[in-house]
């Protein structure tokens, strides 16, 4: 498929992003309205180390769209479908095992987050359970190139989490509600994928030899780790380092500026499979990363605008009277989100042509990052700086790459 297709398909894809966005943060948005500032602190920390702990989840979803797309350039669906079934018993183990460990290591987060109940972190624990086989599924169906399918799943599990999330929050479940929420959307989603493939997938399993897939994975796991780590490990540490208040406060900001960071995030999924068939057939793909570069921009850059132009009317759409203070760090953490999506795209990129090695400085600039938030960290004001100059340095690194 050739890269006249990726307006139309960026176009699905951007449509069905931001419906998952836009539910995703209607979920916040009555989250902060309905739990107090501590609690939503909270909740939108524990969301945050949900992020990182299940990237392992989006790494098995790069990793398997990545290795679908190549087979379908070859039209081995035999493959494809010894690829599912491979991957289906593998990541359900996977997930299995994580809350195990999670669950055991509760008391020590629940320590460390400044919590005083460990149910918080076992009810974290028991989505990833999830975690690693749905975004498995995912992968198949963005390898397939089914973008509909991909991009109604996707806006179906945060419409869901909305809907349970509020309503068990509405039936005086608290916290607890809005993490329950997160398991029982991804349940239903994962049964719903599994009908839709098995449907695609009815060739016979042909076995072929995995050992690429590992070595991919790996640093594929690095690289994903590393890029979602910067951008929810601030929320993470203010609810270490801040007041109960500021941090609640943080989150609030955090949640504004990761519009920014997610509005143009279809562009990049669509992005992935075209270059990396592109590249296995060894036809031209650095357009297609061109056009995907300057729709990212063109997004991302209209909503930093608007961050600019309008911040307290952004803040009390979303959130009306209740956190007035957010407003000066605006337009910088919105600027810093627009330089992490371009270094999410370039990253992308190199994944999909099988450049593993930029695993390597994003993990880099991750190290930066820490050492910047481990130092200086007292204020709102500090942790917004930090992300600035941390999506500058990610940014630098992914073009300096390319190049």
């Amino acid at each position: 498929m050739d890269d006249q297709d990726l307006a139309k398909h960026s176009a699905i894809m951007l449509i069905s992003t931001m419906a998952a966005n836009f539910f995703n943060y209607l979920y916040q948005l009555l989250m902060g309205r309905l739990l107090s500032k501590e609690d939503y602190g909270v909740l939108y920390g524990l969301l945050s180390l949900i992020y990182i702990v299940s990237v392992g989840g989006a790494a098995v979803q790069t990793s398997v769209t990545r290795y679908t797309s190549k087979l379908k350039a070859h039209k081995e669906y035999g493959k494809i479908r010894y690829l599912w079934d491979f991957s289906t018993s593998r990541t359900l183990l996977l997930g299995i095992v994580f809350f195990i460990v999670l669950s055991l290591l509760s008391p020590l987060v629940s320590q460390f987050l400044n919590l005083d109940n460990v149910w918080y972190v076992v009810l974290l624990a028991l989505f990833l359970l999830f975690s690693f086989i749905l975004p498995a599924n995912m992968g198949f169906l963005m390898g397939l190139q089914k973008f509909i399918d991909f991009g109604s799943a996707n806006a179906l599990v945060s419409l869901l989490k909305l809907l349970l999330g509020v309503l068990l929050v509405l039936m005086g479940f608290g916290i607890y509600g809005g993490l329950l929420s997160l398991s029982l959307a991804s349940l239903v989603v994962l049964i719903i994928t599994f009908l839709v493939l098995q449907n695609a997938l009815k060739k016979k399993p042909e076995t072929f030899n995995l050992k690429s897939i590992y070595s991919y994975s790996g640093l594929a796991l690095l690289a994903m780790f590393s890029f979602t780590t910067m951008t929810y490990l601030d929320v993470i540490l203010a609810k270490h380092y801040l007041t109960p208040d500021a941090a609640g406060e943080y989150s609030a900001l955090a949640v504004l500026g990761k519009i920014i960071l997610f509005a143009p995030a279809g562009i990049a999924l669509a992005m992935f499979p075209k270059t990396s068939e592109n590249f296995e057939k060894r036809k031209a793909h650095s357009s297609i990363l061109e056009k995907a570069l300057l729709y990212t921009i063109a997004i991302g850059g209209f909503a930093a605008l608007l961050f600019f132009l309008f911040p307290n009317e952004l803040v009390w759409i979303m959130f009306g009277d209740k956190y007035p203070a957010i407003v000066p760090y605006m337009f910088r953490y919105g600027l810093a989100m627009l330089l992490f999506s371009l270094a999410n795209l370039l990253m992308s990129y190199n994944l999909s042509i099988h450049k593993t090695s930029v695993a390597y400085l994003i993990s880099l600039a991750l190290v930066v990052q820490i050492i910047l938030l481990a130092s200086v960290h007292s204020s709102i004001s500090d942790l917004t700086n930090s992300m600035l100059v941390s999506g500058m340095i990610a940014t630098i690194l992914m073009l300096l790459h390319l190049k």
